[in-house]
């Protein structure tokens, strides 16, 4: 899955090969639709790490990850280079400025 959010701060997930604006489940409950995206108390800013693979008992291989956190802690946790951020000044593709944002 890769995911990308745009200029605006909105949330879009590749489905079939097409990045597909993501809706909130719940603005509907108040009778309006809205779009997924960080003006959202619930969007969490991308954390970057770094997942531990092992291979077999003596190797392993560390791997870039990213966890992005939405609505009720619901979490997507994936390849660092499937996650595009074009944010205004903070644009960011697969974790550059990655130490930018740690240090803020």
């Amino acid at each position: 899955m890769k995911v990308l959010i745009d200029e605006d701060g909105r949330l879009h997930i590749e489905r079939a090969g097409i990045y597909r604006q993501q809706t909130c489940p719940f603005s509907f409950a108040i009778g309006m639709t809205t779009s997924c995206g960080d003006w959202c108390p619930h969007f969490g800013e991308p954390v970057f790490f770094s997942e531990e693979i092992i291979d077999n008992d003596t190797d392993s291989t560390l791997v870039p990850r990213v966890q992005l956190t939405l609505c009720h802690n619901t979490a997507f946790y994936i390849p660092k280079e499937d996650l595009v951020d074009f944010r205004g000044e903070k644009k960011m593709e697969a974790g550059e400025g990655e130490n930018e944002n740690q240090d803020r």
